[in-house]
C-alpha cells in the first residue's frame, strides 16, 4: 500500500509538516495507476517512441558496424568494385603515358639513326672517303671470294671424306653379312653331315652288311652286284639294276683302288666314300661362296665411288 496526499499549489512533501497535509489517499500502485494512467498518456507516448527510435537506432548502428567489419557485404562489395574501377582507369592513364612515352623515345632513335646514316652517306660519298670506301669495299669483296673458295674446297673434301667412309661402312657391312652367312652355312653343313653320318650308318650300312653276312656274301661288293641277278641287288640294297647303276656312277668318282679289292667292303670304307662326296660339293659350294662374295664387294666398293 501507499499513502497518496494532495498538496496544494507551491506545496510539497519536503517542505509541508504532516499536520498541514491533507486528504490522504492509501491505495495499491496499480489502482493508482488506472488512476492517473490518462493523465501520463501523452508521455508514455512519447517514451514508446523514443524508445522505439532508440532500438531502430541501435539496429542501424550495429549494421553499419557489421557492413564496415564483413568484408563480403553488398556495400563493401560495391565499394572494391568501384576502387577497382578507378584502379583500372588510373592504370590505364599510366599505361598510356608510357607508351606514348616509349613511342616518343623510339621515334627520336629513329630520328637520330637516320641523321647519323644520311651523314655518313654524305661523307662516305665526298672527297678522299669515296676512294678508301671503293677500295675497303673491294678488299672485303676480294676476301669474301677467297673464303668462298676455301669453303668449298673443304665441303669437297668433306664429301669425298664422306663417300669413301660410307664406301668403306658399306664394304665392311658386306663383309660381315658374307662372313655370317658362311659361318651360318657352315653351321648348318655340320649338321647336315653330322645327321648324314647318322643315317649313312644307322639306315645302309649297317643293315647292308648284316644282311651280307647272314648271307655270306663275296669278296668284292661292287664285282658281286655287278654280275649277279636282280634279286641279290634288291636283297641288299633294295633297289633295282638301274637304280644301283645310278648309285655305281655316283660313288665310283669317289672310291679308291684300293677299296675295290677289299673283302669286304667295310662300313668304315663305305662311310669314307660318303665323306668324300660330302667334302667334293662342300668344296663346290664354298668356291661358289667366294665368287659370290667377291662379286658383292666389287659391287659395293663401285657403288661408293658413284
Amino acid at each position: 500500500m501507499e499513502s497518496r496526499w494532495y498538496l496544494f499549489p507551491g506545496q510539497t512533501l519536503e517542505n509541508t509538516k504532516i499536520s498541514d497535509r491533507s486528504h490522504a489517499l492509501h491505495i495499491t500502485q496499480t489502482e493508482w495507476n488506472k488512476i492517473t494512467g490518462h493523465l501520463d498518456r501523452k508521455k508514455l507516448i512519447q517514451e514508446a517512441i523514443d524508445r522505439e527510435e532508440a532500438h531502430k537506432r541501435y539496429l542501424d548502428e550495429g549494421s553499419k558496424s557489421m557492413i564496415k567489419n564483413w568484408e563480403n557485404s553488398l556495400e563493401n562489395m560495391r565499394k572494391r568494385k568501384e576502387e577497382e574501377r578507378l584502379r583500372i582507369i588510373e592504370q590505364r592513364k599510366g599505361d598510356r603515358m608510357a607508351r606514348f612515352y616509349e613511342l616518343r623515345k623510339e621515334q627520336e632513335r629513329i630520328r637520330n639513326e637516320y641523321v647519323e646514316k644520311v651523314r655518313h652517306d654524305i661523307y662516305i660519298e665526298t672527297g678522299n672517303a669515296r676512294q678508301l670506301t671503293g677500295a675497303y669495299v673491294e678488299a672485303v669483296a676480294m676476301y669474301e671470294r677467297e673464303k668462298q673458295t676455301e669453303l668449298k674446297n673443304k665441303i669437297k673434301q668433306h664429301n669425298a671424306e664422306e663417300e669413301a667412309r660410307w664406301a668403306m661402312k658399306v664394304k665392311e657391312g658386306a663383309e660381315q653379312e658374307v662372313k655370317e652367312k658362311e659361318a651360318k652355312s657352315n653351321k648348318e653343313r655340320e649338321k647336315d653331315l653330322e645327321f648324314s653320318k647318322k643315317l649313312l650308318e644307322q639306315f645302309w650300312v649297317r643293315p647292308i652288311f648284316k644282311v651280307r653276312n647272314e648271307l655270306g656274301a663275296g669278296c668284292n661288293l661292287i664285282e658281286e652286284m655287278r654280275f649277279n641277278p636282280d634279286n641279290y641287288h634288291y636283297n641288299f640294297f633294295r633297289m633295282n639294276v638301274e637304280g644301283f647303276d645310278r648309285l655305281l656312277k655316283l660313288i665310283e668318282p669317289h672310291i679308291l683302288k684300293s677299296d675295290l679289292g677289299r673283302e669286304p667292303i667295310s662300313p668304315q670304307t663305305r662311310l669314307a666314300i660318303t665323306l668324300r662326296i660330302e667334302e667334293n660339293a662342300k668344296s663346290k659350294a664354298e668356291e661358289q661362296k667366294e665368287k659370290n662374295r667377291i662379286s658383292e664387294a666389287r659391287t659395293a666398293e663401285a657403288k661408293g665411288r658413284n
